[in-house]
């Protein structure tokens, strides 16, 4: 007599591989994810000092504020064509400049001339 075992359910190999490919799915996931989140970091702290600088360079501009001795340097140059002056705009390029002489932010500013009549 032979007796039949009807055996359900997976075998040790099996729940080892999945549980393997399983083990990988999730490293491979944090390690995506982990990236991300120092990409972003990173970003923001980019946007950060960038919105810093604006804030500074526009203060500089409106003469509220100047930049301490030994620390940055701010240079403003007049590079209106022409074609702009002609028709009443005025172009500045605003570089600031860190003490080692590297440029930190270069901008530039478009403004209207107001003439008087």
């Amino acid at each position: 007599m032979h007796h039949r075992q009807n055996i359900q359910g997976f075998t040790l190999l099996e729940t080892l591989v999945a549980f393997a490919i399983l083990a990988i799915s999730m490293t491979v996931g944090y390690m995506a994810m982990s990236d991300s989140f120092h990409r972003q970091h990173k970003q923001q702290k980019i946007l950060t000092s960038l919105d810093q600088a604006e804030n500074l360079m526009t203060k500089i501009i409106s003469g509220q504020a100047t930049p301490k001795t030994g620390d940055l340097t701010v240079q403003i140059r007049d590079i209106t064509s022409p074609q702009l002056n002609l028709q009443g705009f005025r172009l500045q390029e605003i570089i600031i400049q860190q003490p080692d002489g590297k440029p930190l932010l270069k901008s530039h500013r478009l403004s209207r001339i107001s003439r008087s009549l």
